[in-house]
């Protein structure tokens, strides 16, 4: 039997399609009782995986979000690329059309049919607050709200006035969460005013756990005289209730 000997044949990275793997002529001469052993020596790279199962879809949702919701606000401070100006008192701000039509149906209306704001490409508001308009545009672009803990109220109004239904729940949320006996007649006004529904049912069920507190206040007789006959209806009935 012949000794077994240790050969170097080949030299390199091989898989089965590899043009330099040697040849079976090239075995022949070193089988050992038609046997041949072959040894490995395997050097291993380092390499970037990717592993789907370690993805985090909502993280990288939410950074995409983000980035957009940055990138639309920085529209309103260059106004390069504006084809409309919105004017409200001395205060200009730079816009764009098609922005304000896809998120706003007030704009939109303006925009879709010869109006002046159309033709002129200017948008006048005389009796609307510069900061309060500041704001609005700050939402239509990003869908977020700066100042609305302190300005919920102007807020809710401008939502009502836009037609911007996102801006509505995020003011009647925040009013919601500082409802209280202090605050509640200047609520129940809003209720009055605007189409509320989570902040009228909030006031409602507040009445009900604090009735007799609520009717013990000092405001109690001009807040209830400062209600529509509708709402003064409803809110009597709930304090005659029964706890």
């Amino acid at each position: 039997m012949e000794k077994m000997r240790n050969v170097h044949i080949a030299q390199g990275l091989f898989d089965i399609q590899h043009s330099h793997f040697p040849r079976k002529d090239v075995f022949d001469k070193y089988l050992c009782d038609d046997s041949l052993t072959i040894k490995f020596r395997i050097r291993f790279r380092n390499s970037i995986t990717y592993d789907e199962s370690q993805a985090n879809p909502d993280g990288a949702s939410a950074i995409s979000k983000q980035s957009i919701q940055e990138d639309f606000g920085k529209l309103l401070k260059v106004p390069k690329f504006s084809d409309v100006t919105v004017v409200v008192g001395d205060k200009e701000f730079p816009a764009h059309k098609n922005i304000l039509s896809a998120r706003c149906r007030v704009f939109a209306a303006m925009f879709d049919h010869d109006m002046k704001e159309n033709k002129e490409n200017v948008v006048k508001f005389d009796k609307e607050d510069p900061v309060i308009m500041a704001e609005v545009l700050h939402f239509i672009y990003t869908g977020n709200v700066r100042n609305v803990g302190k300005l919920a109220t102007d807020l809710l109004a401008a939502a009502d006035r836009y037609h911007l239904d996102a801006l509505r729940f995020m003011c009647e949320e925040t009013l919601i969460a500082k409802l209280s006996l202090e605050n509640v007649g200047e609520i129940l006004k809003l209720v009055d005013r605007y189409e509320t529904t989570r902040l009228h049912k909030s006031a409602m069920t507040f009445l009900a756990t604090y009735r007799s507190k609520f009717v013990a206040t000092e405001d109690y007789d001009a807040i209830m005289e400062s209600l529509s006959p509708a709402l003064l209806l409803k809110v009597s009935k709930l304090l005659m209730q029964r706890p």
